[in-house]
C-alpha cells in the first residue's frame, strides 16, 4: 500500500466515525508527512510503505489494522 492510498483509506474511515483527519507536508522532514487522526499524529514517508511501517503506522494512530 502506498500512502497515497493509506490516506484516502483513513480519509474515509475518519468521515464514517466523524473523526478530524489531516495531512500536513509541511511538519514532515524531506518526503514525510505528518498524520493527524483525532488526537493522534505520526509521521509517514513517502511512497510503498512495508508491513512493519505500515502496522507502525496504525498503532501510532489506534487503528486496528482490519478496519481499512
Amino acid at each position: 500500500m502506498t500512502r497515497d492510498q493509506l490516506i484516502r483509506r483513513l480519509r474515509r474511515l475518519a468521515r464514517k466515525q466523524g473523526i478530524e483527519f489531516r495531512v500536513d507536508f509541511a511538519h514532515g522532514k524531506g518526503s514525510h508527512a505528518a498524520l493527524y487522526f483525532g488526537s493522534r499524529v505520526t509521521i509517514c514517508p513517502d511512497g510503498e510503505l512495508k508491513s512493519g511501517t505500515l502496522s507502525a503506522v496504525l498503532k501510532d494512530l489506534g487503528i486496528d489494522r482490519a478496519r481499512l
